[in-house]
């Protein structure tokens, strides 16, 4: 299921469709992942989907609204206030302050 995730980023993952396809029970299955990976399914999708933002971000020069989709979010508004209070900086800032300082 987690390589899945890491492959299909841009698709639409619930908990129900992932317990199905793992054959077990939602709640069950939400019960295993987590004491599997230490966080729930949704949990660690958002942070791959984090992860995968940041690195189109300093990889690529799409935009923002580009990015989001590519990642899973219908909404750029949602990315974006997702991706700030995760990475403490908005997508923009993020990218301008990677470039800014090199390391992009």
């Amino acid at each position: 299921m987690v390589e899945a995730m890491h492959d299909n980023l841009g698709d639409s993952f619930t908990a129900d469709d992932m317990a199905r396809t793992a054959v077990f029970s939602k709640y069950h299955f939400i019960r295993l992942f987590r004491q599997t990976t230490g966080v729930t399914p949704g949990r660690f999708l958002a942070a791959l989907r984090i992860q995968e933002a940041q690195r189109l971000l300093l990889a690529t020069d799409l935009s923002v609204a580009e990015i989001s989709q590519r990642v899973g979010y219908a909404s750029v508004g949602t990315f974006s206030s997702r991706f700030k209070l995760r990475v403490g900086l908005s997508p923009s800032a993020y990218r301008e302050q990677a470039c800014s300082s090199g390391t992009a």
